[in-house]
């Protein structure tokens, strides 16, 4: 195959689907029943379907794989240029193994764009799946193809369906016909080709296997005579294709002997045979693969490629002997013409047969590559077993047509360095030259080991060149000892970090054989160079094996033409083809097409200095050098003053014709100290030393041959025309790119960092020459004319320079690491399919798959800076939307080519007509400093603060230009956040504010620094300006943009979190407005600014803790309404702050405030707005809030003596946390906290005084809660909020009762509207709900507190009578409960029931004597001892509650209350002695004296009636007995003040008589009532007629 001319394409990957995640569906079939063709060992298989062009925004295509590890598994993916789809790819598990072939193609259905595949399985069945992908309405049309397509569409979703995989067994038709070899859909007929060489056709759709035909070549007869006559073998069909006729379709069969048969399927007709091989060729070569594509010229022919593989010659040949030989690759023409229904005129003819180096042919794709020309791209194994990709053109005109080569991501990795030993030991003897020149020169020194392995690392992380399996495998070939998980568990910047300490652990034995086939270095810079190499080599071929190209795949383009192709690689990694750009191609020794033909002159002139450069570089050291270069470049050596000047004395010294003794002790003829004895006693081979030393002497004579040829400045313009203007027409941009996706984002990230290596690599060589070209000029050695060298020396080496500079700038930023991720700015960056994955992770173990994939997508394949630049490019329409892949290439060239700075192009003009600008001119191409700038703004707004000072390394140390002192100051402010203690963040933060000041003095200055104030204020813009709240300049001038740079810089300190030094340049800000703004006209808006700084200076003290300063600077604030809001956050700010709310009580807030209050100005007193912001936060804040502002708002108050404020704002919160807790305990105890909290305020005030304005909670309706119906809420004195407070208390109590469930009131906030209910609107209902609980207590103080005259009456009798009844159903329960553990006889219960004079009950004095007396107190523990605790406090309760209530009018009639609820609730209960005293007769005073009468206030009537309605009629007559016994006694006195003292209710006596009579057990009792009223009537009678008788003397 011919050599590469200028035919270059390179390799970039563009996504990675992967298996780990894929999600597997499992296909039903049967156990194998065939005996399939299977993959060889290791080896893998894919394929693809055409391009599914089905939106105008994206074309993509189904892929398929097979591998030899899972024969039965079949892995599905749609692969496009410019997305990754979520369910974008799915596994089949099939029963039996697979047949190597698979059949994809492209299948319309339901107005979508689809694919259907068939596959043939070992059990004889052929399985179909139809894939439909998203429709032209379903893509976005914003032109990137970034929207996330529906669910429906998803490949996954979609084939887990039920019925999505058809299944067709055509068993019975292989047994007769033989084993299926290949499958193809062809006509609305799905083929399989067997090993007999017949056909198998199904239709379409068709579930019934009887529907399948059987093609068969010859018939019985013709097949016995061939074996007797003709050829026996080689009937099998190797390969099925669809040749296409106008608009029918054709199918071609390649058998194994060489035929090709075509077949018409609907007529089932054998068309053509033919033999692809002549006679003397049969037998030799077997067909492997064939592709047929149209002919440019005719639509009626055809071009077939076979490439063919050798076979075993001779008996007993050795087959392994027959594959090293190379294939054939055979071209034909087929002619068709139909001549009626099936019948056609074919004719085949044979071109050109090429054998090359292709031993093993694994993937062949035709395409249209140039006018009339197809090429044939060839993905092959070599002799060595390396896969690599070829196109062989096959020209149908006139005119010279070159092949052309892909350089494959493993051929990059090796950089072109050396694997012999002999080249590897001159590198070594030029680089110890160069370590030996920087080493005695004042630049600095040679760079450490670690710099230079951090150099070498960057070959290996740089984009679309990591691979974490293969460099664990590489490591683990050279005996590193690096764990797997180290590898693959590390992110990118660990990685990096890492990989120069993993290298430096191979030994060096094992480095040195690897990488030259030899023994050890001999030295340090050796065992570098041998180990770096030896890892190169081991992981290039390390990457090949893990990611093995196994496809090709062919995207047609959209509108364009010259789509190249993409690989599908091993692991999921498919990758794009690129044309090379113009410094990959110098570097192979050749220049773009477009030169030679539109400047022939200068591309000779350029070709001749880029080939003086790359001999002077290879003498210097080659590749190894350049790698060198960039670790000094890294470390901050500087390039022009110190590594250049050391390498071109190296070369010197290497050149010199002898060594001298004299160089040994320090002096050399060309003045290099010790350079010359360094070279010779470093341990180096001899013969290596030599040849390197040889190189260095040939090369004056070179360059003087170069420069007398003519124009020798004319010439390296020449070059640097070609290595510093466009290759890719910026015009053809169309429209903006919204987003940057995965697969652009690699694609891009790849293509700079390759591009931007190139082109270092070249413009330091072409520096190097230059620099050589003028120290050999000065040592005389050459005559240079003046002209020339003063144009080198004043115009070309600078240009130079600089485009090294950008250069180094755009490869540092597509290879440096971003230890986040990768943050883009804006947003812009992120690609919708991660995030939709991120999203489906969901939460897993720390062990788990869900772990797993949440740390691979944290540790993302391209987080490096150059990807915050790709997201600023797109929004500047640097880059344009991607489609196709002839987009996503030129937009990855555009990127490189921004990032490089180079110059338009004039190969890009259409003659005399002039194009329109692209955007990208019209803003003019970004020089080295501005691209170096732009890196910095995208790592400031990143917070990248290592890579930022990482940079600043690698720029110019020249200290003029005030854009990188200002970054350089960014730099130090960054890491502050990163030191590790306070004392150096505080060195740190003065650092950078120095230098920051000293970049303000560009304004101060504007003379001594030229430019300089226009350049930092750009940069200030650019940078911070969506961190500051206003970007635009106040005023002009100078004074203005040092203003604007103030007030940046303040912000951007403000947004670090480093309040002092922000608080520092807004006071600088402050004093800057004036002279910004010096006009009379300006004065409104110079104290608006100031308003706005001192704002600015407030925050920053009040951030910073600085409490008494910031209530300076609001008083200093001379803007009234700021400060008014300044007052607002210092109040918030103390009341958040520990300590805060003591400084704000102490704070005087003694000043007025001018307000303009409805359209006049009135004096506010800032206590007053002080006292407002208070009451706002406490009505807008959450109760739940700390400090609580209620509290807050009270001590403020309670400081300054106004304790009737106080006592409101606590009411305020009593009345907020009942209504908007009114069921939680916890909230209401603390509303009765903060009632409690006001009466206690209260009570300070003076009684005329003593009141608050009623905090009436407003209704939904918007309306007041005023109790007068005007609005205006209702006064509370002091018993009102002590009424209150009961309530509350009363609530809480209920709360707690019942904690979580529905108390079945109306809550504090219903009620009337405006907080009736808290003002006591459903005391009530509280009381009554109390009651129902037996919370007995909380019910008294209620009624005490709540309620008066006739209410307080009702309440009392309501509270006796319910706890009387608890008190008897306490004691009925004891009783039993003792009468169940004592067992047998009279229960205690019913003794207690049982008519008795003891006082038995668990009452105060029954206790107490059944205790043997003692005090109260003593009775309550002796009862809780028994158990009895709680019947003992009932009783009581109920005698002091009753001692409290007894005097008055409710004397009687409470204990007749509680008489009426024992017996309601027990009617045969004992009555309680105590309870019975006070409605007997009273004893007498003196002992042995006559009973009282009946006192008429006893209600002897009452207590009857009583007894009598319960049928307790003994103890009526008891009761009735003594008061008539004691009447009786009392009537022959005369001392009674009242005749109604004796009066006796005769009713209701004459009633108990009559019950008594009725019951036969009570006659006795009856006799006595009886007797005693009788003589009651006796007596009074007597009395009456004494009476009568002395009023009538």
């Amino acid at each position: 195959m011919a050599a590469l001319a200028s035919q270059w394409h390179i390799e970039v990957p563009i996504t990675n689907f992967g298996h780990a995640d894929v999600p597997l569906v499992q296909v039903p079939g049967e156990e194998a029943a065939f005996t399939l063709q299977q993959l060889p060992e290791g080896a893998a298989r894919a394929g693809k379907s055409k391009a599914m062009q089905c939106t105008n925004t994206c074309s993509r295509t189904l892929v398929w794989q097979l591998d030899a590890t899972a024969p039965a598994e079949l892995l599905l993916a749609e692969v496009a240029v410019n997305k990754e789809r979520r369910d974008g790819a799915v596994r089949l598990a099939f029963s039996a193994p697979l047949m190597p072939s698979i059949s994809c193609v492209d299948a319309p259905q339901d107005g979508c764009q689809g694919t259907r595949l068939s596959a043939v399985t070992a059990d004889g069945a052929l399985h179909t799946l139809h894939y439909r992908s998203p429709s032209s309405s379903g893509g976005s049309g914003n032109g990137t193809g970034n929207a996330p397509d529906s669910a429906p569409f998803g490949l996954a979703h979609q084939l887990a369906a039920p019925g999505a995989i058809a299944s067709v067994s055509l068993a019975a038709h292989f047994q007769r016909a033989g084993t299926p070899t290949a499958v193809l859909e062809v006509g609305g007929w799905t083929c399989v080709g067997t090993e007999e060489g017949n056909i198998v056709a199904l239709p379409v759709g068709a579930t019934d296997p009887a529907a399948a035909v059987v093609l068969a070549p010859t018939s019985g007869l013709t097949k016995m005579l061939g074996g007797l006559f003709g050829r026996s073998g080689g009937q099998g069909v190797r390969q099925l294709a669809e040749l296409r006729c106008m608009e029918h379709r054709l199918l071609c069969a390649i058998h194994e002997g060489g035929q090709l048969r075509l077949w018409d399927l609907p007529t089932r007709r054998l068309v053509h045979s033919a033999d692809l091989l002549p006679a003397h060729l049969h037998g030799s070569w077997t067909p492997v693969l064939a592709r047929l594509t149209g002919e440019p010229l005719d639509a009626s022919t055809s071009i077939l490629l076979v490439y063919f593989e050798a076979l075993p010659t001779a008996a007993g040949a050795d087959a392994a002997a027959a594959a090293e030989e190379p294939g054939m690759l055979a071209t034909y023409e087929l002619f068709l013409e139909q001549r009626g229904e099936g019948a056609y005129k074919v004719l085949l003819e044979a071109g050109q047969r090429m054998q090359s180096a292709v031993h093993r042919l694994v993937d062949l794709a035709l395409e249209n590559v140039a006018l009339h020309t197809v090429g044939a791209w060839l993905l092959y194994d070599d002799a060595q077993g390396r896969r690599h990709v070829h196109c062989v053109p096959v020209s149908f005109a006139d005119g010279p047509v070159e092949p052309a080569e892909v350089q494959l991501i493993e051929a990059q990795l090796s950089e072109g360095y050396q694997a012999s030993s002999v080249a590897l030991a001159i590198e070594e003897e030029a680089w110890r030259a160069v370590e030996s020149q920087l080493g005695g020169s004042s630049g600095g020194g040679a760079p450490p080991a670690a710099a230079i392995g951090a150099a070498f690392a960057d070959a290996v992380v740089a984009p679309g060149r990591l691979s974490r399996p293969a460099l664990h495998a590489a490591l683990a070939v050279l005996g590193s000892g690096v764990s797997r998980e180290a590898v693959l568990a590390a992110d990118l910047a660990e990685l990096k970090q890492q990989l120069p300490r993993w290298v430096a652990a191979i030994p060096a034995a094992a480095a040195g054989a690897a990488a030259a086939g030899g023994a050890a270095a001999s030295s340090p810079a050796a065992a570098t160079l041998a180990r770096w190499a030896a890892l190169l080599a081991a992981y290039s071929r390390a990457w090949q094996d893990a990611h093995l190209p196994l496809a090709l795949l062919q995207l047609p383009p959209q509108g364009d033409s010259g789509a190249l192709l993409m690989l599908l690689r091993r692991g999921g990694l498919v990758t794009a083809l690129r044309p090379a750009a113009a410094p990959e191609m110098a570097l192979q020794g050749a220049l773009p097409g477009e030169w030679q033909q539109a400047t022939a002159q200068e591309a000779q002139q350029a070709e001749a200095v880029l080939e003086a450069a790359a001999e002077v570089f290879k003498a210097a050291g080659g590749g190894q050098l350049a790698r060198f270069v960039w670790a000094c470049l890294q470390e901050g050596l500087d390039l022009g003053s110190a590594v250049l000047p050391a390498i071109v004395r190296s070369l010197a010294a290497g050149g010199a014709a002898s060594n001298p003794p004299a160089a040994h002790s320090g002096g050399g003829r060309l003045g290099f100290p010790g350079a010359a004895a360094a070279v010779g006693s470093a341990g180096g081979t001899p013969g290596a030393h030599a040849q390197w030393r040889a190189a260095c002497r040939k090369l004056p004579l070179q360059l003087a041959r170069l420069c007398s040829s003519g124009s020798f400045a004319s010439s390296v313009e020449a070059a640097l025309k070609v290595l510093g203007t466009h290759y890719v027409n910026a015009h053809r941009i169309r429209s903006q790119l919204p987003a940057v996706t995965g697969p652009i984002r690699s694609a891009a990230l790849a293509t700079l960092a390759q591009v931007a290596w190139a082109q270092l690599q070249l413009l330091l060589r072409l520096a190097l020459l230059l620099r050589h070209v003028l120290w050999s000029h000065t040592l005389a050695n050459w005559s240079l004319p003046a002209e020339d060298a003063a144009e080198l020396e004043g115009r070309l080496l600078p240009r130079v320079m600089d485009l090294l500079q950008a250069s180094a700038t755009a490869y540092w930023a597509a290879v440096a690491p971003l230890a986040d991720g990768g943050d883009e700015a804006g947003g812009k960056g992120l690609d919708p399919a991660q995030m939709v994955v991120a999203l489906r992770i969901g939460e897993g173990g720390p062990s788990g798959s869900a772990a797993a994939k949440r740390a691979r997508l944290s540790r993302t394949h391209d987080a490096y800076v150059a990807s915050l630049l790709l997201a600023g490019a797109a929004s500047s329409q640097v880059v344009h939307v991607v489609r196709d892949l002839p987009d996503l290439q030129r937009i990855c060239l555009l990127f490189a080519q921004h990032l490089l700075c180079l110059e338009a192009s004039p190969l890009h003009a259409a003659g005399n007509r002039r194009l329109q600008p692209s955007p990208a001119e019209e803003r003019g191409q970004p020089s080295p400093a501005d691209l170096a700038v732009d890196v910095c703004s995208a790592l400031f707004r990143g917070r990248h603060s290592a890579q930022l000072a990482a940079l600043q390394r690698l720029l110019p140390r020249d200290g003029q230009d005030m854009r990188l002192l200002f970054f350089r100051a960014c730099s130090r402010a960054r890491q502050v956040a990163l030191a590790a203690s306070a004392e150096e963040q505080r060195q740190l933060e003065e650092e950078s504010c120095g230098l920051f000041f000293r970049v303000a003095a560009v304004f101060g200055q504007p003379a001594a620094f030229p430019g300089q104030a226009q350049a930092v204020t750009a940069c200030v813009r650019q940078m911070l300006g969506d961190m500051s709240q206003g970007t635009e300049a106040v005023g002009e001038g100078a004074q203005a943009a040092e203003l604007q740079y103030y007030e940046a810089l303040a912000t951007m300190y403000e947004r670090m979190g480093r309040y002092n030094a922000a608080a520092r340049f807004a006071l600088a800000a402050a004093c800057q407005v004036a002279a910004a703004l010096p006009r009379a006209d300006q004065r409104g808006a110079c104290a608006r600014q100031q308003g706005r700084l001192w704002t600015n200076v407030f925050a920053c003290v009040m951030e910073a803790g600085r409490y008494e300063e910031a209530y300076v600077a609001l008083l200093s604030n001379e803007v009234t309404e700021v400060q008014l809001d300044c007052l607002h956050r210092l109040v918030a700010g103390l009341c958040a702050a520990p300590g805060g709310v003591e400084l704000l009580c102490r704070l005087p807030f003694a000043q007025n405030l001018p307000l303009v209050r409805d359209g006049r100005q009135v004096w506010v007193p800032l206590l007053q707005e002080a006292v407002a912001t208070l009451e706002r936060r406490a009505t807008q804040l959450d109760l739940k809030a700390e400090p609580q502002p209620y509290k807050v708002l009270a001590d403020f108050h309670i400081c300054r003596s106004n304790y009737q404020a106080a006592a409101g704002a606590m009411l305020a919160y009593a009345r907020r946390q009942v209504a908007e807790h009114p069921e939680e305990p916890a909230q209401l105890a603390e509303a009765e906290r903060a009632l409690a909290t006001a009466v206690s305020c209260l009570s300070l005030v003076e009684r005329q005084h003593a009141w608050v304005m009623d905090p009436a909670i407003p209704a939904e309706d918007g309306s007041g809660g005023g109790a007068d119906g005007l609005g205006e809420p209702p006064v509370l004195t002091l018993a009102a909020l002590q009424r209150e407070y009961a309530i509350v208390r009363g609530h809480a109590a209920l709360a707690a009762a019942m904690p979580g469930e529905e108390q079945g009131l109306a809550s504090l906030s219903g009620g009337g509207g405006g907080g009736e209910g808290a003002r006591g609107g459903d005391a009530e209902n509280v009381f009554s709900q109390l009651l129902a609980l037996g919370l007995h207590d909380d019910a008294f103080q209620l009624a005490e507190a709540a309620f008066v005259d006739s209410q307080l009456t009702r309440a009392l009798e309501r509270v006796f009578a319910s706890l009387a009844a608890a008190c008897v159903r306490r004691q009925v329960e004891r009783g039993r409960a003792a009468a169940g553990a004592a067992g047998g006889g009279t229960s205690s219960a019913d003794a207690m029931l049982a008519r008795s004079g003891d006082d038995d009950m668990d009452t105060g004095e029954a206790a107490a004597s059944a205790a043997g007396g003692g005090t109260a107190e003593e009775v309550l523990v002796a009862g809780v001892a028994r158990g009895d605790g709680v019947a003992v406090a009932d009783w009581r309760r109920l005698k002091s509650w009753l001692a409290r209530h007894e005097g008055g009018s409710h004397r009687f009639r409470l204990r007749l209350v509680i008489l009426d609820a024992i017996l309601r609730t027990e009617p045969a209960f004992m009555l309680p002695p105590w309870l019975m005293a006070a409605l007997r007769p009273a004893a007498p005073s003196v002992p042995g004296a006559v009973p009282a009468a009946t006192s008429g206030s006893a209600d002897l009537a009452g207590a009857l009636r009583v007894l009598m309605q319960h049928g307790r009629l003994a103890d009526a007559a008891s009761l009735a007995a003594s008061h008539l016994q004691a009447a009786l006694h009392s009537v022959p006195s005369v001392s009674m003040a009242r005749t109604s003292q004796v009066c006796f209710p005769q009713a209701l006596l004459d009633e108990l008589l009559a019950q008594l009579g009725a019951q036969p057990g009570l006659a006795a009792e009856q006799q006595r009532v009886a007797d005693l009223c009788g003589r009651l009537r006796d007596a009074a009678a007597k009395q009456t007629a004494v009476i009568q008788q002395l009023y009538a003397h």
